[in-house]
């Protein structure tokens, strides 16, 4: 039997480390959402604050230690350090949420009674908290993107293969934590297990490092891309940057238009939440091992990839808005030939989040490497791998924060969830016009396609389907007498009496 050179199995021990990491990750997100419930209760102000630092952690730990980062000799022994901290924070974090509650209790008479200052009181102490651990989680990811250098010479593949293999490995946390993990171990054991994911993240690269020789080779100046795309001519470093931005905010806005609708048909118990984000996730990660396949093809990620991703992402999002309908009428379907048990409670609620956005999030996880490996290629781009990777998944993320707080507190109540997705998808579809019109050869065919796409989404914003009153109402038609005359609301209450276990408390 052959057996494997070091230099694969130090690639095998990155991208097993990289997997566990992903998987802590989002446990973490899920145990701190609950954590925070007893801080802020179980409101939108829980979410939205484990969201918001999270996301700025990882943006800020991307930009600052990606860059940080260029020229040190040992980058797998330097991510093996980041992800022992982040285990040892983590582990700490239920501790520190804690006193914050205690803060809180204590100051609440010396408030007398002024709620938002409490509420800054809260936000503040939750995000010092938190925003150690995920600014530590952030760098991972340039780092081991400088470290499998020597197992891969094309930047793209690397950032596609460390992406989705993160991304399963968050699609994994995400289900144990929300089906497993909390139900069964509570809060303060789930946390622990996820810090010691970390821990044996951090000791699996440590034996990589050493054993492989990994510093020999990488110290030096930045690498850069050897060539460019024709249309790469000129410096579109900042403007990809900026277009990435939006793209992130367009992710999100989806991400929880989408949410909201879904809720209607497949309820907002911690299941049907945590299996949307899966879902969501999940397609991510397709998506990146879609672009892995293409790039390893055709060594070729130009400003057309680029547009031609906003081009689909828009379609799909539209027509999952057409059809969102029919995908909700599989609910009361799926549990019947499941004879309304749990198990089929579960599928129903996958196959209805995975018809609805999980095409979306493919087209999104193939655009993230695209993109990355385009920022690097730009001739403006002074900046090694590491930093590239870095600056990349910072405006992304910063962007997923604007876009979050955009919608959830302003789109949503102005044009309602449908319309939101429909301005969105024109978003996208702006985009593709700003990318052909960058180009230095541009189709004229293109871009008479996008215009006319716009064209459409805003008919179909506009018009009068998403005013029909059984759609709009489609909550009150799922609890009152009847669901489209399958199930009666007597039917409903005994099956979440006999299909929901009483620990799920949401």
């Amino acid at each position: 039997m052959k057996k494997a050179s070091p230099s694969h199995q130090s690639s095998f021990g990155i991208l097993l480390c990289f997997l566990l990491s992903g998987t802590a990750g989002l446990v973490y997100q899920v145990a701190w959402s609950k954590a925070l419930g007893l801080i802020f209760g179980h409101t939108v102000y829980a979410i939205s604050t484990v969201l918001a630092v999270f996301m700025a952690g990882l943006a800020a730990g991307s930009a600052y230690i990606g860059r940080w980062a260029e020229d040190h000799a040992n980058p797998t022994a330097l991510y093996a350090r980041l992800e022992l901290l982040v285990g040892a924070s983590g582990a700490l974090s239920l501790a520190g949420l804690a006193a914050v509650r205690w803060l809180y209790l204590v100051a609440y008479p010396a408030a007398g009674g002024l709620q938002s200052l409490l509420l800054l009181l809260r936000f503040l102490g939750a995000a010092l908290v938190l925003f150690i651990p995920t600014f530590l989680m952030g760098g991972t990811f340039p780092i081991l993107v400088q470290s499998m250098r020597r197992h891969s010479a094309e930047l793209g593949n690397r950032v596609s293969l460390l992406y989705w293999i993160n991304t399963l490995g968050a699609v994994a946390g995400t289900l144990l934590s929300g089906f497993v993990l909390l139900p069964v171990f509570g809060l303060h054991i789930t946390v622990a297990l996820a810090a010691l994911l970390n821990l044996l993240a951090g000791l699996i690269a440590l034996r990589v490092a050493k054993s492989a020789g990994i510093a020999q080779g990488i110290a030096g100046s930045p690498a850069k891309a050897p060539s460019l795309a024709p249309e790469m001519t000129r410096d579109a470093s900042t403007f990809l940057l900026f277009l990435f931005g939006v793209v992130g905010s367009t992710a999100f806005a989806y991400e929880i238009t989408w949410t909201r609708l879904l809720s209607i048909t497949i309820g907002s118990s911690t299941y049907a939440f945590t299996l949307m984000l899966a879902t969501f996730l999940l397609g991510s990660a397709i998506g990146s091992m879609f672009f892995q396949r293409y790039f390893a093809r055709s060594r070729v990620a130009s400003l057309v990839t680029f547009s031609r991703t906003q081009t689909w992402t828009g379609i799909v999002a539209v027509a999952s808005l057409l059809l969102f309908p029919w995908i909700a009428s599989l609910v009361p379907l799926v549990l019947r030939l499941t004879h309304q048990t749990f198990g089929g409670l579960v599928l129903a609620q996958f196959i209805v989040s995975a018809l609805t956005f999980l095409p979306t999030a493919i087209v999104f996880g193939f655009n993230f490497p695209a993109v990355v490996v385009l920022i690097g290629h730009s001739s403006g781009n002074q900046s090694g791998e590491s930093a590239t990777v870095g600056k990349a998944y910072a405006a992304n993320t910063l962007g997923a924060i604007l876009g979050s707080l955009v919608t959830g507190f302003w789109l949503v109540s102005w044009l309602g969830n449908f319309r939101v997705v429909a301005f969105t998808a024109c978003v996208n579809l702006l985009l593709a016009v700003a990318l052909e019109l960058r180009l230095s050869r541009r189709s004229v065919l293109s871009l008479a396609a996008n215009l006319v796409c716009i064209l459409g989404v805003i008919v179909v914003g506009a018009s009068s389907l998403f005013h029909n009153k059984s759609l709009m109402s489609l909550s009150a038609v799922l609890y009152g007498n009847s669901y489209q005359g399958h199930l009666t609301l007597s039917e409903i209450a005994t099956w979440e009496r006999r299909c929901i276990p009483p620990r799920d408390a949401s």
